[in-house]
């Protein structure tokens, strides 16, 4: 499909030969290769027998009101006479805005009817004629798609050199394979024949006819986009016209280049190097990229980029992007956590607010929405807003429009698209109309009920709380006790109890229909005018109820311990949805449970125990809990050892189960009446039964429990270690690390991962993300040794590309495992890039390079700096590199690293360079140790510090910025 509805270019050379580039060939005389980097990829190949090279590059606009991708082509005759070509270049077949999915799939034929194109400008633009909706309320549609060409150096071309209808070009054949009316007749005859405007699916492409001189190249433009208006369509010509496109190639480079120089990494190896860059990059194009507008009495921090993770390889996951500046997706509560996970590392500015966030987004009963949507605003202080508004805005219909936007829930990229024509040109920047306008705002609720409650999604939220006190650990009690600002979000879902969803299911007991909305919570909910989704006091209907985080953890921790399964050992799976591995989509019906949540809410009891010793909380002294919670804490707490070290012995081969299930072996029947006759059912007719007894039985072995495992048994990481790769989770052949042994013997109940073939997707393949956890806790745990032995098998940078399958500098969700039966695929990724690996790696990377906890205070209640990288000989430099980076100031420089040397950039700002003449292990008994640091302020100043600690005032020097580069120096 690609290959005929996808870009296609069409010459006839000198009047007879036809030929289209970037086809199949095994002509030896025609070369071919595909050049992908970070920012753009490059199409190129040279047919030796015609004489001509054809270059294609694609790029996207950035940082303009409409939405497009470029299209370069260079056509270079490398004859030593000229050429006189006939061109076609385009889209086949192009889609009308306005289309939904079930007009492309289900009424495809009936909708063309309703497809037009209009010429704007001379530019084609592509719409249907209203929305297609059976309703009396009729809509017209406005803006479209369009096409657009620009030929390097001479404009615009004319609108007569558009082709919008396909059968000037194939004929009669839909199947776009051939071009027979170009082939026999050239572009004259398509340029003369009456083309159909409307009633047909459209294509796009654009003729052409130029003489290229030997040694010469013909270059032009190509733009396919989306307008919201045909104003904007109007402007966004002129100003290409005028400006031209080839600034904002290097624009778009240059954007891309700075997001990833946060993750700045020299190293003696160039692809782990770029590996890194990429996965920063990855990351943030899920989890988003932190920008921080200040007002005088606060800052809001704001999400960019931020989406969920679909694309043609995983097209089960719908998402979509804000179509304004400042654009922002829909995400899931999990995803994009975990892809903030390492934020505070690179942007210390954002502080706390990640943390604050997501654990308001946690309820009452432990769970939380799964949808978390992008940040809206909605005005507070809407006289003092149109006050500021007035100042900026002279047109009184525009002030108007944006007065009332702001009344209704509305983001900062919808009101710059609204008023950047009002603001006069460098009167106020952007970021100071965004502050501005924020300081008279509040934000909304980002969470949105959705379908059932992952057991997993809370434990995401302990990552955050270690990542910001490894950066802020002086901020422990304020963030723990003092601040008041976290609040519980108020769900309309809620778990229903046993007696309502266990039910007999062909004489066996199952889970089923656990999640029901409550309609009357709804419309309480909906009743509400601010905050609709934060728990109020008075049954709902009173102020919103706000405590610290320590009564928030508390809550959590008491409602995943009434959770344990009848065993103690797992956390039931009591909310119709699995934890991290959702392919296991049956379990919760089998009534299964999981340990890898128990052992994080040892960890949650463990963090707060530390806490509590840490600031000096007395048992005596007086923090406020909700009266029930109380009572809750008070009746459980006494079990939880017992039920922990029984955990333990759930084992095989000295590698721990993951999975439970719990079979109800004796149960009796729900009945309405006294009488027993009439029988109690759930919504779908199935009785309700209430179990009388239980039997518990291990699912076959995951790696995922081990991963928590080492989390709360460090001490007995190596025999975890050692134990899991010599169980069946260990691929021998790839010498990787698979989700699991096989699970043949599983029940096909068990969920869709055993539908899956052996080796594939999460049944028995290296699943990158569950791997890189598995390697990230070698690491957190001590075991560097093993650590640095694996990721030279399991770590993408170190693979080989023809087994691989694609970029060594890209990610992908799985690779094939040796299970799998078609063993030409084994060892091949598969759905790249967006994957939850990349918060890992960057987690890993962060240990590697300055330690688990570069601030701590000290005896003395003072802060201090330690950088204790855990690197090997071998990742320090073997020459003199010169590689380019950028400024605070966005200043790209030249920076030499020496030979003996790593370096990387600290907290997303501040160059380090460890020199290792030695060329020694920074771990191990042996280790190279830093006797002393220089270092360089943004003025220009520099100082000397021995030792490998630095004091309060540098350490908050560094962490503000202030110092640019760090030299330390190890023996």
């Amino acid at each position: 499909m690609v290959g005929n509805q996808g870009f296609r270019t069409f010459l006839r050379v000198n009047g007879d030969v036809l030929y289209e580039p970037f086809k199949q060939s095994e002509d030896g005389m025609v070369s071919q290769r595909m050049i992908v980097s970070a920012w753009d990829l490059e199409l190129e190949e040279v047919n030796r027998t015609l004489g001509l090279q054809i270059s294609v590059n694609f790029f996207p606009l950035v940082n303009l009101p409409v939405a497009g991708l470029v299209r370069r082509v260079g056509i270079r005759n490398l004859n030593g006479e000229p050429l006189r070509l006939e061109l076609l270049d385009g889209l086949p077949h192009i889609l009308a805005f306005g289309m939904t999915q079930h007009c492309i799939k289900v009424i495809a034929r009936h909708i063309e009817a309703m497809k037009k194109v209009d010429v704007i400008d001379g530019m084609p633009l592509f719409k249907l004629k209203q929305v297609p909706l059976d309703v009396p309320q009729i809509q017209e549609i406005r803006g479209g798609n369009f096409y657009f060409t620009l030929l390097e150096g001479d404009g615009s071309i004319s609108s007569d050199s558009y082709v919008v209808d396909p059968e000037s070009v194939f004929g009669v054949s839909w199947s776009f394979d051939y071009p027979w009316l170009f082939a026999e007749h050239g572009v004259g005859k398509i340029l003369a024949s009456e083309q159909m405007y409307e009633n047909k699916t459209p294509c796009a492409f654009t003729v052409l006819c130029p003489n290229v001189s030997p040694g010469k190249e013909v270059v032009f433009y190509s733009i396919v986009g989306n307008t919201s208006s045909e104003e904007k369509l109007r402007s966004f010509k002129k100003y290409v016209v005028d400006n031209g496109i080839l600034g904002k190639r290097e624009e778009n480079r240059r954007i891309i280049e700075e997001i990833e120089d946060n993750m700045f990494t020299v190293s003696s190896n160039k692809n782990f190097d770029s590996y890194c860059g990429q996965t920063f990059l990855d990351n943030v194009m899920r989890g988003g990229m932190p920008v921080v507008f200040r007002t005088q009495s606060s800052k809001n921090v704001f999400y960019l980029y931020s989406r969920k993770h679909g694309d043609l390889e995983r097209d089960y996951n719908y998402f979509v992007l804000e179509e304004t500046y400042l654009s922002q997706g829909n995400s899931h509560f999990r995803d994009v956590n975990q892809n903030r996970r390492n934020d505070v590392w690179f942007n210390p500015d954002i502080e706390d607010s990640n943390v604050i966030m997501f654990f308001n987004l946690i309820q009452t009963d432990g769970f939380n929405p799964l949808v978390v949507n992008g940040l809206t605003y909605t005005a507070r202080d809407l006289p003092a807003l149109a006050e500021w508004l007035g100042e900026i805005v002279d047109d009184k219909r525009l002030f108007d429009e944006l007065l009332a936007l702001v009344q209704k829930p509305f983001t900062p990229g919808e009101f710059m698209m609204k008023i950047e024509e009002a603001v006069s040109a460098g009167s106020l920047s952007y970021d100071e109309i965004v502050s501005a306008l924020l300081s008279f705002c509040r934000e909304n609720d980002v969470g949105e009920p959705s379908e059932g409650f992952w057991i997993d999604h809370w434990t995401y939220n302990l990552d955050l709380l270690d990542n910001f006190f490894s950066i802020f650990p002086e901020r422990l009690k304020e963030v723990l006790v003092d601040k008041r600002v976290f609040t519980f979000y108020d769900n309309p879902d809620i778990v229903m109890p046993r007696n309502k969803k266990y039910v007999l299911v062909d004489g066996k007991v199952r889970q089923y229909g656990a999640v029901k909305r409550n309609k009357d919570k709804l419309k309480l909910i909906r009743s509400r005018a601010a905050d609709p989704y934060k728990v109020r006091i008075e049954n709902g209907r009173g102020s919103v109820y706000t405590t610290n985080l320590f009564v928030k953890m508390l809550s959590l921790i008491a409602n995943k311990i009434a959770s344990l399964d009848p065993e103690g050992i797992g956390i039931e799976m009591e909310a119709d949805k699995p934890g991290w591995n959702d392919p296991l989509n049956g379990l919760p019906g089998l009534l299964a449970s999981s340990l890898s949540e128990t052992l994080e809410l040892t960890r949650a009891c463990s963090f707060l125990q530390d806490a509590i010793s840490r600031i000096g909380l007395e048992d005596y002294e007086f923090i406020p809990i909700f009266e029930e919670l109380d009572v809750f804490i008070t009746d459980l707490m006494e079990a939880i050892e017992e039920r922990l070290n029984s955990a333990d012995e759930n084992r095989r081969f000295g590698v721990c189960y993951t999975y439970f299930l719990n079979e109800v072996k004796r149960y009796e029947q729900i009945y309405l009446d006294g009488d027993k006759k009439e029988v109690a059912v759930n919504d779908t007719g199935l009785p309700l039964v209430t179990p009388l007894e239980f039997k518990q039985k291990p699912v076959s072995l995951f790696l995922e429990g081990s991963v928590h495992l080492m989390k709360v048994k460090q001490e007995l990481a190596h025999e975890i270690y050692k134990n899991v790769k010599n169980s069946k989770i260990y691929d021998e052949e790839l010498k990787m690390y698979k989700t699991s042994e096989p699970i043949t013997r599983e029940s096909f109940e068990i969920g869709r991962a055993r539908a899956y073939p052996p080796g594939w997707i999460e049944n028995e393949s290296i699943y990158l993300h569950m791997e890189y956890k598995y390697l990230l806790e070698l690491l957190k745990t001590g075991l560097y040794e093993e650590y640095y032995e694996e990721i030279r098998n399991t770590l993408i940078p170190f693979l080989k590309p023809e087994i691989y399958g694609r970029s060594i500098l890209e990610n992908s969700s799985f690779i094939v495992s040796s299970a799998f039966p078609e063993s030409e695929l084994h060892g091949r990724g598969f759905q790249p890039r967006l994957t939850g690996a990349s918060a890992e790696l960057i987690n890993m990377w962060t240990l590697m390079t300055a330690g688990e906890q570069p601030f701590f205070v000290d005896e003395t209640g003072s802060l201090r700096l330690k950088l204790e990288p855990k690197l090997p000989d071998w990742l320090f430099t073997e020459k003199e590199e010169i590689c380019m980076t950028y400024t605070n100031k966005g200043e790209k420089i030249e920076l030499t690293v020496p030979k003996n040397c790593f370096a990387f950039k600290f907290l997303g700002k501040t160059i380090v360079i460890y020199h290792n003449d030695r060329r020694k292990n920074t771990f191990g008994e042996d280790k190279a140790k830093i006797t002393h640091y220089t270092l360089k302020y943004t003025d220009g100043k520099t100082c000397r510090k021995d030792g490998n600690t630095l004091p309060e005032k540098i350490a908050n020097d560094i962490r503000k910025g202030q110092i640019t580069r760090i030299d330390a120096f190890l023996h």
